[in-house]
């Protein structure tokens, strides 16, 4: 749950009047108006009514008294486009608003919808809440979603909060902006290699401690014939190692399964599961394992089917799965790519408890992978294809990819990065910063959960630079 207080849906119009009121935010003359044929002049007489109208209509009780300006002694007001939410404010250079509450207000985010690339600092107290860099919203608002960027930081009582705009880019503006206060966080889960040694996971004892869920990966498929392989022979050892630290009160432990490799090359997976009579013979299988090997569930990783038919049986092997699954109290979730929600059936998407929607690996013009927007858009296809936000679950890479796109994955926890760092040596990570807006917005939006790929691609917790740690 949240609470949210709003400023304005157009922040041009509500800026406009505290800048006429304020003199321009540092106690100077309001300069000349324009002439009535430039475009500033067509840009004030545009954002006036809005502004009053706006101010007439807002809410009581807890809510952002009207914004001034301490920053720049001039800001330029000109509506760029017609849009979703209308008048946009240009920011031409750095430019500091000051919002004040009603006294005892807790506020732990900011949203705010930037177009172009800038950096954000929040301030309350005297102390720095937030601080750093965001990528263009825009075009942000789908159907079912919440527009903006979520900046996130701890908890903080005070009744004036700062916001810093410094644009990194030409042609940075900005639209609407709201604080607000998250109430509950999202259960974390995190994939883990199967190959792992089983003594490495002394360092994640207080990782563990913090997981909903673990799911080994890489450690079973099942063959041609339905039946479940175990290709990993580490797997036995890792899953009794992880039992013995996670303990009775520890994270459900879960494996992925998927059709042979081989299979997948010759094109043959689905026909593994092309019957009624061949998926119940999987399914019993994979029951099989589940109670030899003590697990709370499965995990489907089919990357990915080949053509539409692939589609359909793996669609009724995920609706046949779920209904068995869940008669003997085991878990269920499948792991897709963003492009791939569409294809599944309507019937596997109702059936489906779980999707760990896989938000990396999906680059921007920039080459950055697993961007925000990355993680909006995914949202917004899973979305698009039918699911619930219950049943999402927000993947965050604890890894890196080359900005030139070449065929590398950097670990984060060898990669040094500070609190609030994207980028080094080439790569594109998550820091605990961008993986903390994430799992905020996952909340605000109603998710089930975030997952981390993978675990041992993080620092232990409960180090301050632990990816797990920052979405707590």
């Amino acid at each position: 749950m949240y609470r949210a207080y709003r400023v304005s849906r157009v922040l041009a119009a509500f800026l406009s009047a505290a800048l006429l009121l304020s003199g321009c935010g540092k106690g100077e003359e309001s300069p000349p108006p324009p002439a009535a044929s430039s475009p500033a002049a067509s840009s004030e007489a545009d954002i006036q009514e809005p502004a009053q109208a706006l101010q007439s209509s807002r809410p009581q009780g807890p809510y952002p008294a009207p914004l001034s300006v301490l920053g720049p002694q001039r800001v330029d007001l000109e509506p760029l486009f017609d849009s979703y939410y209308g008048t946009f404010l240009q920011i031409p250079q750095e430019s500091t608003f000051s919002f004040t509450f009603a006294p005892g207000t807790a506020l732990n985010f900011l949203r705010v919808s930037p177009i172009g690339r800038c950096q954000i600092k929040v301030e309350a107290g005297g102390q720095v809440l937030y601080d750093a860099n965001t990528e263009s919203s825009s075009p942000l608002p789908k159907e079912g979603l919440t527009g903006g960027i979520i900046c996130r930081f701890d908890d903080t009582e005070a009744d004036r909060f700062t916001l810093t705009v410094t644009p990194l880019e030409e042609g940075v503006c900005l639209d609407e902006t709201a604080f607000g206060l998250l109430e509950q966080g999202l259960p974390a889960s995190a994939y883990l290699p199967a190959s792992t040694k089983p003594q490495a996971l002394g360092e994640y004892r207080e990782s563990l401690a913090l997981l909903r869920q673990v799911t080994l990966i890489t450690g079973t498929c099942w063959d041609a014939q339905g039946e479940v392989q175990v290709i990993d022979q580490n797997y036995p050892a890792l899953l009794a190692a992880l039992k013995e630290y996670a303990g009775e009160d520890g994270p459900k432990i879960l494996s992925t399964f998927y059709p042979a490799r081989e299979l997948v090359r010759a094109g043959s997976a689905g026909e593994s599961v092309a019957t009624p009579e061949r998926r119940s013979a999987l399914i019993r299988s994979l029951i099989a394992h589940c109670e030899e090997y003590g697990l709370d569930g499965i995990d489907f990783d089919w990357e990915t089917p080949k053509d539409e038919s692939e589609w359909a049986f793996y669609s009724a092997l995920i609706t046949e799965a779920a209904k068995a699954l869940e008669e003997r109290g085991l878990l269920l979730s499948a792991a897709l790519y963003p492009g791939d929600c569409q294809y599944l059936s309507s019937e596997a998407v109702a059936a489906l408890p779980t999707l760990n929607l896989m938000a990396y690996d999906q680059f921007d013009d920039g080459g950055r992978h697993s961007t925000y927007l990355a993680a909006y858009e995914a949202a917004a296809k899973a979305r698009g294809a039918g699911f619930a936000p219950a049943q999402l679950c927000l993947g965050i890479p604890t890894y890196g990819r080359p900005l030139d796109g070449s065929a590398s994955w950097p670990l984060y926890r060898d990669a040094a990065l500070s609190y609030a760092q994207n980028e080094a040596d080439g790569a594109y990570y998550n820091s605990p910063a961008l993986a903390r807006d994430k799992a905020a917005f996952a909340a605000l939006e109603g998710f089930g959960g975030v997952f981390l790929y993978h675990l041992g691609g993080d620092l232990p917790a409960p180090d301050r630079l632990s990816l797990l740690q920052s979405l707590r």
